[in-house]
């Protein structure tokens, strides 16, 4: 996957779908959405700075995305090395949209677990969901407003939920269990920015 423009090969869109759950067309389809952006250093294949992949990001999912996009990349770059390959792009987008309740769980996960201790803190929760809000234009007073919680009181919510054994931290066992009573802290990571996100959040407000 050296080349910065063009069709990917039969070849190389057969062993791409060795891993991911994407036709052909689709892998063809993302292939051109990301070399759009795709940087190309000597000698290596295209890749995706942070900044090109919020870019990438905002064009699918038009919003003030920035924020919740550094931590979807941050997920996506599998080696921690600052670059998200074409590969690495290719299964972050598998896993999210994958109908594999326990893939999405892994990779919610991660996602709320920003420093990677292998512990989720309630600070970790605000810092992703406030992230979420602010991807859909939600502030403290528009979300009082329409009868939401905010980002702080949700986060409390779901931790009392989560958290069992009263460390102060969810782990990956308590995260999955939790997210079996109370599915919101996925949910909002499923639904599209809009109105779709504040029904998800209605309906658990309730």
């Amino acid at each position: 996957m050296g080349q910065k423009s063009g069709k990917l090969t039969k070849q190389q869109t057969q062993s791409l779908r060795q891993d991911v759950s994407f036709s052909e067309d689709e892998i063809q389809d993302w292939w051109q959405e990301f070399i759009r952006s795709a940087k190309v250093s000597s000698g290596s294949k295209p890749f995706l700075t942070q900044k090109e992949f919020i870019e990438v990001y905002n064009t699918v999912y038009p919003g003030n995305g920035e924020e919740y996009a550094k931590h979807i990349f941050r997920t996506f770059d599998k080696n921690g090395d600052g670059r998200v390959d074409f590969r690495e792009f290719l299964l972050g987008l598998s896993i999210t949209s994958s109908l594999e309740e326990e893939k999405k769980l892994r990779w919610a996960f991660q996602l709320y677990d920003i420093n990677q201790s292998g512990f989720i803190s309630k600070d970790e929760i605000i810092e992703i969901l406030q992230a979420i809000f602010k991807m859909n234009g939600l502030n403290q007073s528009s979300t009082k407003s329409a009868g939401l919680g905010t980002p702080e009181e949700l986060a409390s919510s779901l931790f009392e939920v989560m958290e069992t054994d009263g460390d102060n931290s969810i782990s990956w066992s308590e995260f999955r269990s939790g997210a079996t009573r109370c599915s919101l802290i996925v949910d909002l990571l499923q639904c599209s920015p809009g109105s779709e996100f504040e029904a998800v959040l209605k309906q658990h407000s309730k």
